[in-house]
Protein backbone atom coordinates (compact mmCIF):
# COMPACT_ATOMS: atom_id res chain seq x y z
CA UNK A 1 0.00 0.00 0.00
CA UNK A 2 1.29 3.61 -0.89
CA UNK A 3 0.07 7.21 -1.03
CA UNK A 4 0.87 9.93 -3.03
CA UNK A 5 3.95 9.30 -4.22
CA UNK A 6 3.72 6.05 -2.90
CA UNK A 7 0.38 5.19 -4.75
CA UNK A 8 1.67 6.18 -7.89
CA UNK A 9 4.97 3.32 -6.98
CA UNK A 10 1.98 0.68 -6.27
CA UNK A 11 0.93 1.01 -10.13
CA UNK A 12 4.72 0.92 -10.94
CA UNK A 13 5.43 -2.15 -8.91
CA UNK A 14 2.63 -3.78 -10.37
CA UNK A 15 3.33 -2.82 -13.96
CA UNK A 16 6.85 -4.14 -13.55
CA UNK A 17 7.09 -6.53 -10.85
CA UNK A 18 3.95 -8.48 -10.72
CA UNK A 19 5.43 -11.58 -9.52
CA UNK A 20 6.95 -10.12 -6.53
CA UNK A 21 3.56 -8.93 -5.05
CA UNK A 22 0.21 -10.80 -4.50
CA UNK A 23 -1.90 -7.44 -4.55
CA UNK A 24 -1.06 -3.68 -4.65
CA UNK A 25 -3.32 -0.84 -3.16
CA UNK A 26 -2.89 2.31 -4.43
CA UNK A 27 -3.97 5.55 -2.62
CA UNK A 28 -4.42 8.85 -5.01
CA UNK A 29 -3.16 6.68 -7.58
CA UNK A 30 -2.93 7.94 -11.47
CA UNK A 31 -1.83 6.68 -14.86
CA UNK A 32 0.38 10.12 -14.52
CA UNK A 33 0.13 13.62 -12.52
CA UNK A 34 2.11 15.64 -14.36
CA UNK A 35 2.40 19.91 -13.83
CA UNK A 36 5.65 21.95 -14.03
CA UNK A 37 8.19 21.07 -11.86
CA UNK A 38 9.63 24.37 -12.30
CA UNK A 39 6.57 26.36 -11.10
CA UNK A 40 7.58 24.99 -7.87
CA UNK A 41 11.05 25.65 -7.32
CA UNK A 42 10.60 28.28 -4.94
CA UNK A 43 9.85 25.53 -2.79
CA UNK A 44 13.52 24.74 -1.84
CA UNK A 45 14.91 27.95 -2.36
CA UNK A 46 17.35 28.85 1.49
CA UNK A 47 14.88 31.84 2.11
CA UNK A 48 11.24 29.89 1.95
CA UNK A 49 10.64 27.85 5.00
CA UNK A 50 9.47 24.72 4.92
CA UNK A 51 6.52 25.54 6.65
CA UNK A 52 5.14 26.95 2.97
CA UNK A 53 5.54 23.29 1.62
CA UNK A 54 3.33 21.87 5.02
CA UNK A 55 0.37 24.58 3.74
CA UNK A 56 0.44 23.32 0.54
CA UNK A 57 0.20 20.14 1.77
CA UNK A 58 -2.67 20.97 4.13
CA UNK A 59 -4.45 22.20 1.20
CA UNK A 60 -4.69 18.64 -0.25
CA UNK A 61 -6.41 17.09 2.89
CA UNK A 62 -10.04 17.27 3.82
CA UNK A 63 -11.75 19.81 5.25
CA UNK A 64 -13.56 17.62 7.35
CA UNK A 65 -10.69 15.59 9.05
CA UNK A 66 -9.56 16.04 12.37
CA UNK A 67 -7.51 19.09 12.84
CA UNK A 68 -5.22 17.12 15.17
CA UNK A 69 -4.45 14.59 12.39
CA UNK A 70 -4.22 17.14 9.66
CA UNK A 71 -1.91 18.95 11.69
CA UNK A 72 0.22 15.61 12.72
CA UNK A 73 0.06 14.81 8.81
CA UNK A 74 1.32 18.02 7.19
CA UNK A 75 4.08 18.18 10.29
CA UNK A 76 6.32 15.64 8.35
CA UNK A 77 6.28 18.15 5.23
CA UNK A 78 7.55 21.03 7.65
CA UNK A 79 10.13 19.19 9.30
CA UNK A 80 11.42 17.65 5.73
CA UNK A 81 14.83 17.70 4.50
CA UNK A 82 14.35 20.07 1.35
CA UNK A 83 15.97 17.77 -0.91
CA UNK A 84 13.66 14.77 -0.35
CA UNK A 85 10.38 16.72 -1.26
CA UNK A 86 12.23 17.60 -4.51
CA UNK A 87 13.24 14.10 -5.02
CA UNK A 88 9.21 13.05 -4.24
CA UNK A 89 8.08 15.79 -6.49
CA UNK A 90 10.35 15.05 -9.47
CA UNK A 91 9.06 11.17 -9.50
CA UNK A 92 5.59 12.41 -8.67
CA UNK A 93 5.43 15.44 -11.54
CA UNK A 94 8.33 14.27 -14.12
CA UNK A 95 9.31 10.99 -13.76
CA UNK A 96 6.27 9.02 -13.31
CA UNK A 97 3.85 8.13 -16.37
CA UNK A 98 2.05 4.76 -16.98
CA UNK A 99 -0.18 6.35 -20.23
CA UNK A 100 0.27 3.89 -22.72
CA UNK A 101 1.66 1.24 -20.19
CA UNK A 102 -0.71 0.44 -17.71
CA UNK A 103 -2.90 -1.89 -19.82
CA UNK A 104 0.01 -4.37 -19.99
CA UNK A 105 -0.63 -5.06 -15.54
CA UNK A 106 -2.15 -8.40 -15.56
CA UNK A 107 -4.46 -8.28 -12.69
CA UNK A 108 -4.41 -12.27 -12.85
CA UNK A 109 -1.32 -12.05 -11.57
CA UNK A 110 -1.59 -9.40 -9.05
CA UNK A 111 -4.27 -7.25 -7.52
CA UNK A 112 -5.31 -3.74 -8.35
CA UNK A 113 -6.85 -1.96 -5.70
CA UNK A 114 -7.05 2.08 -6.38
CA UNK A 115 -8.85 4.69 -3.92
CA UNK A 116 -9.16 8.56 -4.60
CA UNK A 117 -10.00 11.22 -2.12
CA UNK A 118 -12.64 13.14 -2.60
CA UNK A 119 -10.92 16.28 -1.93
CA UNK A 120 -7.83 15.70 -3.11
CA UNK A 121 -7.01 18.19 -6.20
CA UNK A 122 -3.59 16.29 -7.30
CA UNK A 123 -4.52 13.11 -8.14
CA UNK A 124 -8.30 13.54 -8.51
CA UNK A 125 -10.97 11.23 -8.46
CA UNK A 126 -11.36 11.37 -12.19
CA UNK A 127 -7.35 10.43 -12.56
CA UNK A 128 -7.77 7.58 -10.05
CA UNK A 129 -11.00 6.63 -12.22
CA UNK A 130 -9.03 6.47 -15.25
CA UNK A 131 -6.64 4.72 -14.09
CA UNK A 132 -9.08 2.09 -13.03
CA UNK A 133 -10.64 2.09 -16.54
CA UNK A 134 -6.78 1.31 -18.05
CA UNK A 135 -6.50 -1.54 -15.75
CA UNK A 136 -8.63 -4.59 -16.38
CA UNK A 137 -9.76 -6.35 -13.43
CA UNK A 138 -8.62 -3.45 -11.37
CA UNK A 139 -10.96 -2.17 -8.30
CA UNK A 140 -11.96 1.20 -7.64
CA UNK A 141 -12.78 3.51 -4.42
CA UNK A 142 -13.85 7.06 -4.36
CA UNK A 143 -13.35 8.15 -0.54
CA UNK A 144 -16.01 10.88 0.27
CA UNK A 145 -14.64 13.11 2.95
CA UNK A 146 -11.40 12.28 2.03
CA UNK A 147 -8.31 14.58 1.11
CA UNK A 148 -4.55 13.16 -0.37
CA UNK A 149 -3.39 11.68 2.96
CA UNK A 150 -6.30 9.40 3.76
CA UNK A 151 -4.75 7.03 6.11
CA UNK A 152 -3.45 9.27 8.54
CA UNK A 153 -5.25 12.31 7.93
CA UNK A 154 -8.76 10.41 8.83
CA UNK A 155 -7.36 6.83 10.16
CA UNK A 156 -11.02 6.41 11.41
CA UNK A 157 -13.21 6.63 8.41
CA UNK A 158 -10.27 5.19 5.88
CA UNK A 159 -10.48 1.88 7.68
CA UNK A 160 -13.92 1.57 6.16
CA UNK A 161 -12.97 1.84 3.02
CA UNK A 162 -9.38 -0.39 2.69
CA UNK A 163 -11.16 -3.58 5.32
CA UNK A 164 -13.19 -4.60 1.72
CA UNK A 165 -10.53 -4.64 -0.16
CA UNK A 166 -8.02 -6.54 2.22
CA UNK A 167 -10.93 -9.06 3.07
CA UNK A 168 -10.73 -9.38 -1.05
CA UNK A 169 -7.25 -9.90 -0.91
CA UNK A 170 -7.33 -12.11 1.43
CA UNK A 171 -9.60 -14.26 -0.01
CA UNK A 172 -7.45 -15.09 -2.94
CA UNK A 173 -4.87 -17.27 -1.86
Amino acid sequence: MGCSVGGLLALDLAHKHPDVFRAVISLEGALHVGGNLGSLEGFWHPKVSNESKARMMEGLTAPSSPIAYRKETIQSYAAGWPPVFIGDLWYYIAEYDLRGKAQEIDTSKIGVHIFSGEYDFSATVEKGREAHEAIAGSTFTEMHGMGHFPMSENPEEFIKYLEPVLQLIGSKN
